[in-house]
């Protein structure tokens, strides 16, 4: 995966391997918030998305981003979604929400499925997980 393609530490990359939880959302379902706090790491397997950034001064739709574990969500959102702007595709191997888990803030954008996905989600208490693990092993 490319996120891990500057770790040479194997045995940490399998350790976050292993506590990935594999996720499923459908066409048109809300999987990122913008404006909401990262709580995963989101890899497509496959699937379409889209990276979405809401206009200007277009209010945001109350809901909040869809649980890594989650499998069978309604849709989100109150038809907003249509004044969202796409600004990105992405397809499997691509992913997402890293920016906002790792720097302890919020999305600057929205993630909705286009189509169908299938994805393997990796929440910031597994990251956490194994970042202690790794660093009792080399102290």
């Amino acid at each position: 995966m490319a996120i891990f393609s500057d770790c040479h530490d194997s045995a940490f990359i399998a350790h976050v391997l292993k506590r990935m939880q594999p996720a499923a959302f459908f066409a048109g379902q809300q999987i990122v918030s913008q404006g909401y706090s990262g709580r995963a790491i989101y890899f497509i397997i496959a699937g379409i998305c889209e990276k979405t950034i809401a206009e200007e001064g277009a209010a945001k739709p109350p809901s909040r981003a869809a649980s890594p574990r989650s499998r069978a969500h309604s849709p989100e959102g109150d038809g907003q979604e249509d004044a969202d702007d796409v600004k990105e595709v992405l397809h499997a191997r691509d992913f997402f929400g890293h920016e906002a888990l790792l720097n302890g803030t919020v999305h600057q954008y929205g993630i909705r499925a286009f189509s169908a996905c299938s994805m393997y989600a990796c929440c910031a208490r597994s990251l956490l997980v194994s970042a202690r693990a790794r660093s009792s092993v080399y102290g």
